[in-house]
């Protein structure tokens, strides 16, 4: 088994044909924003709705390849934004009212 992301922060890092072709392909793709609500809500140790901001924030930055961001925002990162925010970091914590995070200190 190896872990491998094709193209990852430098495109010479590319296995040789004759070296993928040993290996089944399996793609993974970010949860349905439901189920990651319900990640980041429980590996955070956070509420729903801060969990819901994040996801939300996570799936605005993963529409931004087209304007130069080439890299979306993990599941993983939204839980330790959600960590950080649980710990008592509240920069991030506040809403707008309209569904938008806003920074606040």
């Amino acid at each position: 088994m190896i872990s491998y992301n094709p193209g990852y922060q430098s495109i010479q890092k590319n296995l040789k044909h004759s070296t993928r072709q040993r290996f089944v392909t399996i793609e993974f793709t970010y949860p349905p924003a439901d189920k990651e609500v319900e990640i980041i809500a429980h590996e955070a140790g956070v509420e729903q709705d801060i969990a819901h901001q994040l996801a939300v924030l996570g799936e605005k930055v993963r529409h931004l390849k087209a304007s130069g961001l080439e890299e979306g925002v993990s599941t993983r990162l939204l839980i330790y934004a959600g960590e950080l925010i649980r710990q008592g970091n509240r920069a991030t914590a506040r809403g707008d009212g309209r569904g938008h995070l806003v920074a606040h200190r």
